[in-house]
């Protein structure tokens, strides 16, 4: 696979699921072999952030990426649709601390970039190849990455007791596939979660419009 960009740019706004604040996020082209750079373009002498899991300092509820005082939280839906759509290249601002929730889902990031296309360089992803198994346990949860030809996924969820239960999903990874299989999906709490959230400091942008609340 080579490497890509954008065609163009791609503006987008909206409310942090999190922190409740109005953002607009602008997406722009980059050059090959620059990776995914955040820009906060509110701040003073403009702070960016490379896009690297060195960088995540936050997990709960959520993806945090900073560097120093600087962060933008909730960021997996709009790096899902980059990763998605096998783009590796792109210089974002945000004019605030988060990524809009949109509808809930990266499915709007995605036909956003749709819109203005994207562009392939002639030079080779950066890529890592899993030679042997590798397993990681975290209390109830846990991942296994095996080697592949392809990029597969199989996932396991379980949550007894509610209308959810449990579920499994198999796929081949492709951008077709992730547009249809994947990018939909939305964020989601049970209902006897979401005081406590609030009580946290959470969810000051979630509605019933951008997430689904189960019994």
């Amino acid at each position: 696979m080579t490497q890509a960009t954008l065609n163009g740019e791609v503006v987008f706004s909206g409310v942090g699921l999190h922190t409740g604040e109005e953002v607009t996020v602008r997406l722009k082209p980059s050059e090959p072999n620059k990776g995914i750079t955040f820009i906060r373009v509110d701040l003073p002498e403009s702070p960016v952030i490379p896009v690297s899991s060195e960088y995540v300092i936050a997990t709960e509820r959520g993806t945090t990426i900073g560097r120093g005082e600087v962060a933008i939280h909730t960021v997996e839906h709009l790096l899902a649709a980059l990763s998605g759509l096998e783009i590796d290249n792109v210089i974002i601002e945000f004019d605030g601390p988060e990524v809009p929730t949109l509808d809930g889902s990266a499915l709007p990031i995605v036909e956003e970039i749709k819109k203005v296309g994207i562009r392939k360089f002639n030079i080779p992803q950066k890529t890592f190849r899993v030679r042997e198994p590798v397993w990681l346990e975290d209390g109830d949860k846990e991942i296994i990455v095996l080697p592949s030809a392809d990029f597969r996924i199989s996932y396991t969820i379980n949550f007894p007791g509610t209308g959810i239960g449990s579920q499994f999903l198999t796929l081949t990874l492709t951008p077709e596939v992730f547009e249809k299989e994947i990018a939909p999906a939305r964020t989601f709490c049970s209902l006897d979660e979401v005081e406590a959230l609030r009580n946290a400091g959470l969810i000051k942008g979630g509605s019933l419009e951008n997430s689904i609340v189960f019994d």
